[in-house]
């Protein structure tokens, strides 16, 4: 237990000094809506990665293999204070008992209206809902997944906004390896072309190890920009920077650690960084107390390190063992 904790402390300590010496201003930042990064469960804790370690009823859309690798029910809800966009909460449920295969929902929504909203709508979420149903199965040494996603929402319509919905898929893998070692892979939103401005394709490849009560975790995430928001060309006709947006695809490295206390707290630390165009950072932590198969967790993320504002998140969760 105390090697596990001066380890954790050490990856919390090293993940501060590197976000303090790397935090830096590096021209200008467009900041995505939060919920087109956020997915449910722990995931904001981890800077919004999930490949290869459970995030709860986030691995219904992060990836659907990881939700066989524990036998149990799980109903969890989770609701929002994000950087950019309006207020939003997320439901969710899996059910890895009652068959082989392991299916779960998710549902993501708002309280408040875009068309009334009072924030300025290029800088708001132009998702209405997202519902994500996934179906999990374990093979002999390989556990696959597969997810179909819909989305309601608005995109650009010249200078106005029109609505639009649509479906897109996904998939995912888990290796488990012996001696608390996971490989994992998933990619969302595939066949996504008319959602495309609200379902940014996702690929993630990812790593985790767990001994006793510490789990450390390293994943590369691979985003689609969105042209209305990230691309050469805002909505108003302003070109921008070359240097920093010219590639069409966001790639971060995200390091993440958790360490549980007694089976009863756990702590959770994440860094990552942009790997090429523009230089994005961010920096993210959570706390949740379990006890008899429920948790409260509390989440906050620095999704820009450039910007002081920051995502909150409360997630309340429930849990069957069998």
């Amino acid at each position: 237990m105390m090697i596990a904790f001066k380890i954790f402390r050490l990856f919390g300590l090293l993940t501060l000094i590197v976000a303090s010496w790397c935090g830096k201003t590096y021209g200008r930042d467009l900041r995505l809506p939060s919920v087109l990064e956020t997915f449910g469960g722990t995931g904001v804790a981890y800077s919004n990665s999930g490949a290869a370690i459970s995030t709860g009823i986030g691995s219904v859309y992060a990836n659907p293999a990881l939700m066989v690798v524990k036998r149990q029910y799980v109903l969890g809800g989770s609701y929002n204070w994000p950087v950019t966009g309006r207020h939003f909460y997320i439901g969710g449920v899996v059910d890895s008992v009652t068959s082989k295969m392991a299916a779960g929902l998710q549902y993501t929504g708002f309280l408040s209206n875009f068309e009334k909203s009072w924030q300025e709508k290029d800088q708001d979420s132009p998702i209405r809902s997202r519902t994500t149903l996934s179906v999990g199965y374990a093979l002999a040494r390989l556990a696959l997944g597969g997810s179909l996603n819909y989305t309601k929402g608005f995109q650009r319509d010249g200078l106005g906004w029109e609505k639009v919905q649509g479906t897109s898929f996904g998939f995912g893998l888990a290796a488990p390896l012996g001696k608390g070692l996971m490989l994992g892979a998933s990619a969302q939103h595939l066949r996504n072309e008319t959602t495309k401005a609200l379902s940014p394709r996702v690929v993630r490849v990812g790593m985790a190890y767990q001994i006793s009560l510490l789990a450390l975790q390293l994943e590369y995430r691979k985003r689609s920009k969105l042209n209305f928001i990230e691309g050469f060309e805002n909505p108003e006709g302003i070109y921008l920077d070359e240097d920093e947006h010219r590639l069409a695809t966001e790639q971060l490295m995200i390091f993440g650690s958790s360490l549980k206390i007694y089976d009863m707290v756990q702590l959770i630390f994440s860094y990552g960084k942009n790997l090429t165009g523009q230089k994005r950072q961010i920096l993210s932590g959570g706390a949740a107390l379990s006890n008899h198969g429920a948790s409260l967790s509390y989440q906050l993320s620095r999704p820009y390190l450039t910007s002081t504002q920051l995502h909150h998140v409360v997630q309340l969760t429930g849990s069957l063992k069998l």
